[in-house]
């Protein structure tokens, strides 16, 4: 296979990984289907957004992040906690770093061969460097309930693993 087709093997793996993982928070997650680059045309000054990202170990080196706006995260939250009032920073903390856990095994899962073992770090909340790397990546766009959120894939692995 060719690097294009590599490529878009990943993203059918991520997209799949998503769809699945966000339905567990009853939200509806679907590719957005036109590339919306999460590095352009969005206000991220006045948009608040989480960052979480998660280290793969084993079987390659790789990264996986999970941009999303805090309102979405707020949306889970009152989904899965049937809460009436606003969430505590702990608790969105808590729901974003746990989505890109299950986003992450999924997505490992789905990849490789089910006798293969894989593993990785616990998730890491904080700010966003997706910019500022050269490395390898594959970011892919979702709409959830209206509301865009962006898995970015890092490092060459998962080229080689899809």
């Amino acid at each position: 296979m060719n690097n294009a087709e590599l490529r878009e093997k990943l993203k059918t793996h991520i997209i799949n990984a998503v769809s699945e993982s966000m339905e567990m928070f009853f939200v509806d997650a679907e590719h957005m289907g036109e590339y919306l680059d999460y590095s352009e045309g969005i206000d991220w000054i006045n948009m608040d957004a989480l960052y979480a990202e998660i280290l793969i170990f084993f079987p390659f080196s790789g990264e996986l992040r999970l941009i999303m706006p805090r309102q979405l995260v707020v949306t889970m939250a009152e989904n899965v906690y049937s809460m009436e009032e606003e969430p505590s920073e702990q608790i969105l903390d808590d729901l974003i770093a746990e989505t890109l856990n299950v986003i992450a095994g999924r997505l490992l899962a789905s990849m490789l061969p089910p006798s293969e073992r894989f593993k990785f770090g616990l998730p890491e909340l904080g700010e966003d460097s997706f910019l500022e790397t050269d490395a390898f990546s594959e970011a892919v766009d979702f709409d959830a309930e209206g509301i865009p959120l962006w898995v970015v894939a890092c490092g060459e692995g998962f080229l080689e693993y899809v």
